[in-house]
Formats: C-alpha cells, sequence, structure tokens
C-alpha cells in the first residue's frame, strides 16, 4: 500500500535530520534539499522534504526559495550579525551548516499536485519558530 500524502495546511513542528547539496536532473541547477521528521502524532514517522533552489531554476522559483530558506533561518534564531554561514560561491544563499541539524522549526505543509502519472507529493509552504 502506497503511503498517503501528509494533509494539506497541517501546521506541525519538524526537526531537520539532513541537508545536502544536490544538482538538478539536466545538471545545469544546484539546490539544497533538506529533510524533516515530522513531529506530529497524527503522522508519526513521516517526513517531509524541499527543495531550496539555488542556481539554474526560473527566477521565480529562486525568489520563493530565498523566502523560505531565510524563514528557516529566522524561526532557527539566525542573527545576520553573528559569524556568517559558509556561502555558496555564485550566490546569496547560505547552506545550512552542520550545527542545524536536529535542530526544530514549525512548517505548514503543502499538498503538491502530481503531474505525468506521478502521484501527489508535499513539501513546505510556511516556516515559523516552534512554539515554546
Amino acid at each position: 500500500m502506497a503511503i498517503q500524502p501528509l494533509p494539506h495546511g497541517l501546521e506541525t513542528d519538524l526537526e531537520i535530520y539532513q541537508a545536502e547539496l544536490q544538482r538538478t536532473k539536466n545538471g545545469k541547477g544546484i539546490f539544497l534539499q533538506v529533510g524533516f521528521n515530522v513531529l506530529s502524532a497524527q503522522c508519526p514517522r513521516r517526513r517531509v522534504w524541499h527543495k531550496f533552489f539555488i542556481e539554474g531554476a526560473p527566477k521565480t522559483a529562486l525568489n520563493v526559495s530565498a523566502q523560505l530558506y531565510w524563514q528557516v533561518l529566522d524561526a532557527l534564531g539566525f542573527d545576520e550579525e553573528s559569524e556568517p554561514t559558509p556561502a555558496i560561491p555564485g550566490t546569496y544563499q547560505k547552506v545550512v551548516i552542520p550545527e542545524y541539524l536536529g535542530k526544530k522549526v514549525r512548517g505548514r505543509i503543502k499538498l503538491k499536485k502530481g503531474t505525468n502519472g506521478f502521484p501527489d507529493t508535499n513539501e513546505v509552504s510556511l516556516f515559523t519558530a516552534c512554539n515554546k
């Protein structure tokens, strides 16, 4: 039985367990693939991934990725005045450094409709700080 996507609009705490730079399938772009453990009693043992496009994507995708990426850093308490995170050459975005692994943010889950016979999937549409 196939795993069904998480409910659209679900707001839940997420724990960063993976952050990896990857190339797009055509090899012309770069994105940061971040994996999150979903920390919801409603959806135990589930994960969601989000691609933050860095290079080689349409301008709109790059702008949305930058906004969401900074939401994550803001939710984690990243202070632009503090020691800088290593930047990716030629870009304005910064990579999540290893000390952010295991940290928690709050996210709103979005249902992304599948195309060309592929099933629906999830991504995160908004990141905020976790409720204390």
